[in-house]
């Protein structure tokens, strides 16, 4: 009788995927971001804005997890506003909650970004390019000490 009562229910598990995504930023003075999630900014040696977004949906089925993904709930897009400025959106800034019969889901969204390490921070949400050895190596250090 056990068994029948465990087969019969939908089996809901915990499921994650990254997602990685690339912005061109060829000529652009200015980045800033307008994201749903917290994130994290790295300094790399690279010419192009790259994400890396970790989804970890919990107490859903497969195909709810899929749908949202292919819904791209969890992607951002990037867009040059005017000469210099590069705006990164989330695509879903709402994100209301996932629902379903046995109840809500939890999801965990973390969020990398490697910008190059040209581009120095002005503010919580605003980049500027800095081409001067100065900015460049002063960025280098402080990472250091945070490590």
């Amino acid at each position: 009788m056990l068994l029948l009562v465990l087969f019969s229910q939908p089996i809901f598990a915990q499921f994650e995927k990254i997602i990685h995504q690339s912005f061109e930023i060829e000529e652009v003075i200015d980045l800033k971001f307008d994201l749903h999630d917290e994130y994290e900014v790295v300094s790399w040696a690279g010419n192009t804005v790259l994400t890396e977004t970790k989804v970890q949906l919990h107490d859903a089925s497969p195909s709810i997890f899929k749908y949202y993904l292919e819904k791209e709930r969890y992607n951002m897009q990037g867009e040059l506003k005017s000469e210099g400025l590069f705006e990164f959106v989330s695509n879903d800034m709402e994100r209301k909650p996932i629902r379903t019969k046995t109840g809500e889901c939890y999801e965990f969204v973390s969020v990398r970004i490697f910008l190059p390490e040209e581009f120095v921070k002005i503010s919580e949400n605003h980049w500027q390019f800095d081409n001067s050895t100065d900015a460049v190596s002063n960025l280098k250090e402080e990472e250091k000490g945070n490590e």
